[in-house]
């Protein structure tokens, strides 16, 4: 899509984010807060893309002067209506005609509409735009972030690619800077629910799988002394051989089949015991992985930032 297609897609879409209530100001402005510092002292700070003008508002109250621009006209007007000083602009055709004129470039959520030829014309024009020893500061979407990954990044039908911060540094010392740092902005993190993020460690204290033991009846009572008379006794007896004689001749088989089918019900049962036991030993692994990787998958922050320095005639970059 050309810039002005472009233009015009972004602005519809973010007219739309925020009638549908998903855009948070309170938190951009926490996010933006992070940044401010880096222009402490700065005379003169260009804010490109500069949306609905909260950085150049923030620089504003610690008394740096900036300006901005950006391509939507609903943005720009916003910004004119609360006496900002932004101008609609296409950033490929603002640049050249401000050579050496800022000692401070910001570009938020930029360069991840960009390409990678664009994103070098970018950093080229911005190296240009500034003055010896001024700064650039490009802050865009994580791409170490699952949550970035899986949703934020393709909510918008503008976005290109995502830079990783390694790939930011190299470009920035390509086209000239030096002093290179990166991080990640603390205020754009993503907290896990709390029903989330507390079940890897409840899978960790699980306590250990033991089988319950039959219960033995504590009201059992030893037999008492037989106490018949001798006769009855020995008849008695002799009905009892009768009987076990007549198992082990008449039922011995299907008594037998009884037996190894308790014996097999018995192997179930230990079988199912390891099985469980099995089961539960992987259950706590699994979540002592989650707690453990969480952090690089699930928590990082939403949004990275790498910054460079315009080093002075003859410094050349690192």
């Amino acid at each position: 899509m050309s810039s002005g297609q472009d233009s015009m897609v972004e602005g519809a879409f973010y007219d739309y984010v925020h009638r549908a209530g998903h855009v948070d100001a309170a938190a951009n402005r926490r996010v933006l807060e992070f940044y401010t510092p880096f222009f402490e002292a700065r005379r003169r700070v260009l804010d490109i893309g500069c949306g609905e003008g909260q950085f150049i508002e923030l620089l504003k109250e610690r008394g740096i002067d900036s300006v901005g621009i950006d391509l939507d006209a609903q943005m720009v007007q916003g910004c004119t209506n609360r006496g900002l000083p932004v101008e609609q602009a296409d950033l490929f055709n603002y640049l050249p005609g401000h050579s050496a004129e800022f000692d401070g470039v910001f570009c938020s959520n930029v360069i991840e509409h960009l390409a990678m030829p664009d994103a070098l014309r970018l950093l080229k024009l911005a190296h240009d735009a500034l003055l010896p020893g001024g700064v650039l500061l490009l802050a865009t979407e994580n791409p170490e972030s699952l949550i970035v990954q899986l949703c934020e990044f393709w909510r918008d039908a503008t976005h290109v690619r995502l830079y990783h911060r390694s790939l930011l540094e190299f470009l920035l010392s390509f086209t000239g800077f030096s002093q290179i740092q990166s991080g990640e902005n603390p205020a754009a993190a993503w907290n896990l629910p709390e029903n989330l993020a507390a079940i890897p460690d409840v899978l960790a204290r699980l306590p250990p799988w033991k089988a319950v033991p039959p219960r033995v009846s504590s009201t059992a009572q030893p037999s008492a002394p037989d106490t018949r008379p001798l006769l009855q006794r020995t008849l008695s007896s002799w009905q009892r051989s009768l009987g076990h004689w007549l198992a082990n001749t008449l039922l011995y088989d299907e008594l037998a089949q009884l037996r190894q089918e308790c014996l097999d019900k018995e192997h179930s049962l230990a079988s199912l015991e390891s099985t469980l036991e099995s089961w539960r030993g992987n259950m706590q692994q699994i979540g002592l992985a989650l707690h453990q990787s969480s952090s690089l998958f699930l928590t990082p922050s939403r949004e990275i930032f790498a910054l460079g320095i315009k080093p002075a005639a003859g410094e050349g970059s690192q």
